[in-house]
């Protein structure tokens, strides 16, 4: 399904919550979230956004934004200053909920600080305090593929603070109500899969244990596949084999190559320090 066609269909799927409904599945995000260890465990300084004024389509960010004020984490919401996607920044909040109630208006009804209000905001946009990014969504899908409203304005913050950070930094959050999850979202180059979706539901995760399966079938080619049901823990094993110096690259391409005599063709494999999750690449290239 193309992006508009999805964005489309979501929409469709929303109009019908109400505003109990919604609250009542932002409170359940909620609770999933405060399982979450980089939620939980946050206690620098966290980006999110603030909801639309009477409208269902989103997850409600208020009781969120609530309780990490409440734990003295540092809160830093987004301000638009122009049509490129690289003009979002996300500036620190210096006052309690209520304040943030306060910020102005845009004509979309989304809270946001003015730019007088900026002005007195401490700006976080590149700052490597922000340990957890809280974003929001049209649609996402268990492989924490994201649909955004397409002005590319969170891919470009998230690439930006994930170059900035590395090392596994920041942890890249969506925010979902159940109608948001789908079977799958179309990805183009510059949009920016999260580490971990949250839904009423539960958590969906970048890596699973079947990408893990995958991932150790491929990669061992020519020795014997494991058996079907085999685990993240072959594939943590195998990764074990291989040195790739920490840095800020994004992914690294191996040159597969079975031992000799066992008939195996060499191949290419795609990994990243994060996961297996690009098993499917592999698969793509092989």
């Amino acid at each position: 399904m193309s992006k508009p066609s999805l964005r489309a269909s979501v929409a469709a799927a929303l109009s019908s919550i109400t505003p109990a409904q919604r609250a009542s599945q932002s409170a359940a995000v909620l609770e999933q979230l405060r399982s979450v260890p980089a939620f939980a465990s946050c206690t620098g300084a966290a980006s999110i956004y603030l909801p639309m004024e009477g409208a269902c389509n989103e997850v409600d960010t208020w009781p969120i934004v609530a309780d990490l004020l409440a734990r003295g984490v540092r809160v830093a919401v987004p301000r638009v200053c122009g049509r490129s996607p690289t003009d979002m920044k996300m500036l620190g909040l210096s006052g309690d909920l209520e304040a943030a109630k306060a910020l102005p208006r845009t004509k979309w009804g989304i809270p946001e600080p003015d730019e007088a209000a900026a002005a007195s905001m401490e700006d976080l946009t590149e700052s490597e305090d922000l340990s957890l990014l809280l974003v929001p969504g049209v649609a996402f899908d268990a492989r924490c593929g994201r649909l955004g409203h397409g002005r590319g304005y969170y891919d470009a913050f998230i690439s930006r603070q994930r170059r900035l950070q590395g090392g596994g930094r920041p942890q890249v959050i969506g925010l979902a109500l159940n109608e948001q999850i789908v079977e799958a979202v179309p990805m183009g180059e510059l949009d920016e899969r999260l580490d971990a979706v949250v839904s009423p539901q539960g958590e969906l995760r970048f890596t699973s244990e079947a990408d893990g399966a995958k991932a150790a079938r491929l990669l061992q080619r020519g020795e014997g596949a494991p058996a079907e049901g085999a685990g993240a823990g072959e594939a943590a094993a195998l990764s074990s084999r291989v040195e790739i110096a920490v840095g800020r690259f994004k992914y690294a391409c191996l040159r597969v190559s079975p031992p000799p005599g066992s008939g195996g063709a060499p191949f290419f494999a795609v990994r990243s320090g994060r996961g297996s999750y690009h098993a499917d690449v592999a698969e793509a290239g092989g």
